[in-house]
């Protein structure tokens, strides 16, 4: 990777460095994010030349080359991931399917660097379509009714108050704050079972739970 493409993210990476390296909370450097739009060659080549380049600003942190590896829910591969301290993972298994984390668990009997999970926590989420309409005034915000063509499998906002009512949920729960308190306990005993799997492997070596949005 070279030219105008490699300058623009050492220019981006040095302003970050130069303006934070001081702040006392920082442990570690992270140059990408998901494959940062990267094919897989690419981002080996660029985050490799990356790494150099935020050592040679500060030899003082961990440098982490891509948050998340190749993609949501694809281990790294162990045998050729190129330069970096140490290995992240982002996982989000459906609800009571945690073969996610037992496959990665599994794999990581013999690796050789620490590994967190940055992002975790059980999907889809829920969220209370009748409080969110109050504090909109009575009307859906656009998040809600915008449809995605680039994550259509994770964004389910769009149709999400119209299937409440075609599939008779309300029948069962009542409204959707009944719906979405049931919801919030199945989260969390998804979110326990995946934190008590990562508590028993030593190879884990931190996470970091993925509770709120911005929205």
């Amino acid at each position: 990777v070279k030219g105008d493409k490699l300058d623009q993210y050492k220019t981006w990476l040095a302003s970050l460095i130069l303006r934070d390296h001081n702040h006392p909370s920082l442990v570690m450097w992270e140059m990408m994010n998901e494959g940062g739009w990267n094919t897989w060659e690419s981002l080996k080549e660029l985050t490799a030349q990356l790494y150099d380049f935020a050592k040679g600003l500060d030899e003082t942190r961990l440098i982490l080359d891509d948050s998340g590896g190749w993609s949501i829910g694809v281990l790294n591969d162990p045998g050729n991931h190129g330069k970096t301290d140490i290995d992240d993972w982002h996982n989000y298994p459906p609800f009571d399917n945690f073969n996610d984390t037992r496959n990665l668990i599994a794999g990581l009997r013999s690796y050789d660097k620490p590994l967190v999970l940055s992002e975790f926590g059980p999907i889809p989420y829920i969220f209370n379509v009748d409080k969110v309409k109050k504090e909109w005034g009575g009307t859906e915000p656009w998040w809600m009714t915008a449809r995605s063509t680039e994550f259509a499998g994770m964004v389910i906002q769009a149709g999400f108050e119209q299937r409440f009512y075609r599939w008779s949920l309300d029948k069962v729960f009542g409204d959707f704050t009944a719906f979405t308190e049931a919801s919030d306990w199945y989260y969390f005993e998804g979110l326990k079972q995946q934190t008590d799997w990562m508590r028993m492997n030593p190879e884990v070596s931190g996470y970091v739970a993925w509770m709120f949005d911005s929205t």
